[in-house]
């Protein structure tokens, strides 16, 4: 990603899975942040880290955008954001997809950062 800021509302976002160890086991938080307000335009928790939690959180991002307006929506190369569930939201909303390079956190820092560790 060229830039972690943008002059308009949900043009670029970021978006990424953390894991919270809790007292009943794990729970998995992803987020999509805009990166305009620096605002989290959508967030999804589950016990388990699969499509469903990366595709519901999508699906708060894309309530909360004008439905024609494209984005670019920045994630790391994990599985569940490969997914052909996942990629088929893109097709029907306009969304471009950008990829951290293999092994590179830093192209996903804003996010990386607002999550705990």
């Amino acid at each position: 990603m060229s830039s972690f800021s943008s002059d308009v509302p949900n043009r670029k976002w970021v978006s990424d899975t953390t894991f919270i160890q809790t007292k009943q086991g794990w729970l998995y938080l992803a987020t999509v942040i805009d990166l305009y307000s620096r605002k989290m335009v959508g967030w999804s928790m589950a016990n388990n880290n699969n499509t469903a939690l990366v595709r519901d959180v999508l699906i708060m991002a894309i309530n909360n955008k004008p439905r024609q307006q494209k984005v670019l929506l920045h994630s790391d190369q994990g599985a569940t954001y490969r997914a052909d569930d996942h990629l088929a939201l893109f097709n029907k909303n306009n969304i471009e997809q950008s990829m951290s390079a293999k092994g590179d956190c830093f192209d996903n820092e804003v996010v990386e950062s607002f999550l705990p560790p």
